[in-house]
């Protein structure tokens, strides 16, 4: 999917997101072997949530990602 994001005559972010933070959030890396290679091999963005990220989730978790606007809107 991330070869059809973009290309040599197109400007594109192509980011893989590495699920490996099994304290916050389950880790389902097996298998992210392949995808890990063709990253490195195109020179993909990788960001890994156990590394690079200080928030994985914020606020209250049963708002699945809601905008407060949003929300105050239905209510």
């Amino acid at each position: 999917m991330l070869r059809y994001a973009g290309g040599p005559s197109r400007p594109a972010l192509r980011l893989l997101v590495l699920h490996d933070d099994d304290d916050r959030e389950f880790a389902y890396t097996d298998g992210a072997e392949q995808a890990l290679e063709q990253a490195a091999a195109h020179g993909w963005t990788v960001t890994s949530i156990k590394r690079d990220w200080a928030t994985v989730f914020a606020g209250d978790p049963t708002s699945h990602g809601a905008a407060p606007a949003a929300a105050a809107r239905s209510g």
